[in-house]
């Protein structure tokens, strides 16, 4: 089934078999990814967790805030953004899971 995706996009006798079987890792991977995400729940899923803030000025589109102590969990990441994504996630899920 998939080996027919495949072959209806690229050749396959252009691709090694390591590298259609790459292939269909990664996207096997990002559909599990996808899947879980809409298994948590829509908003969750789709939503990110705000922290509290006071509005101490608003001009137009502008507004300047005061936020409450809090932690934040980010990474950088540089590449191609299917590469980068899977690495940028798979970075702050083994922080937030250790």
């Amino acid at each position: 089934m998939w080996t027919t995706a495949l072959s209806a996009a690229t050749p396959r006798t252009s691709m090694s078999k390591s590298k259609m079987t790459l292939l269909l890792l990664k996207r096997l991977y990002l559909v599990l990814l996808t899947v879980t995400f809409i298994t948590i729940g829509e908003k969750s899923a789709v939503a990110i967790e705000e922290v509290p803030c006071t509005v101490i000025e608003q001009n137009g589109a502008f507004e300047l805030r005061q936020y409450s102590p809090h932690i934040v969990a980010e990474t950088m990441v540089e590449g191609e953004f299917d590469q980068v994504g899977i690495e940028g996630f798979r970075r702050l899920a083994d922080y937030i899971t250790v």
